[in-house]
């Protein structure tokens, strides 16, 4: 076998494996969603409201739109805590443990360190349902699959917000993107990071991204 057949099989052999763990973790992704509507009692959705609307300063008279409910799922999932000081997808990953796999259980731990984060669009290819983008995070250009997301309105140089999973080749989308309108609200992201030194930039989005989100996107933002 000669050098060039080599780098062939191996390429092959990456895409194969990525393209499992897409699949792998589009289903874990929709099995913890299944799991927290339906494991989370009244008394924790009502509570994760109320820190929702008072994290992105919506009014507690607001009712959420089905832009925002989106949002908050995606929120209440990942970022929010119960009062034991657990995730709903920490919890999912506990009770189901029994019933993954190792490879699901290492995706699992990968969900658990995901952020949702503001980029910058690189370039898109509608074609293979991927586009590119600058990581602040990682400081660095990174390709991302989204076959579940339109990528075609999207424009060199826009800046969005999206979570991001990574894995063999390139990284997943989970969840939506999310144009950015309003860009004083980054600026705003920025100015607060730089003002304290108590927090990572990957803590400090984990704590605080969709204040800023739904302050910078128009299609959040009530009227």
């Amino acid at each position: 076998m000669d050098d060039n057949e080599t780098i062939l099989n191996f390429e092959a052999y990456r895409n194969q494996k990525q393209l499992q763990g897409e699949d792998s973790a589009r289903q874990l992704y929709k099995r913890a969603m299944d799991f927290t509507d339906r494991n989370a009692n009244i008394r924790e959705k009502v509570r994760g409201k109320h820190l929702f609307r008072r994290m992105t300063g919506l009014s507690g008279e607001t009712p959420l739109t089905p832009p925002l409910e989106e949002v908050f799922s995606e929120w209440f999932l990942f970022d929010y805590k119960t009062i034991q000081g657990f995730t709903m997808f920490s919890l999912f990953i506990k009770k189901s443990s029994h019933q993954l796999t190792e490879p699901e259980l290492i995706l699992g731990a990968l969900f658990l360190s995901t952020v949702l984060e503001p980029v910058v669009v690189a370039g898109t290819d509608d074609h293979k349902e991927q586009l590119t983008v600058k990581s602040r995070l990682l400081d660095q250009q990174v390709i991302i699959s989204s076959q579940t997301v339109d990528v075609l309105n999207l424009k060199k140089g826009e800046l969005v917000f999206l979570r991001r999973l990574p894995l063999v080749a390139k990284d997943i989308l989970l969840g939506n993107i999310y144009p950015v309108s309003h860009l004083n609200a980054i600026s705003d992201m920025d100015q607060d990071f730089n003002e304290q030194i108590e927090l990572t930039w990957r803590a400090f989005l984990k704590r605080y991204a969709y204040s800023y989100l739904v302050q910078a996107s128009h299609l959040l933002r009530p009227e």
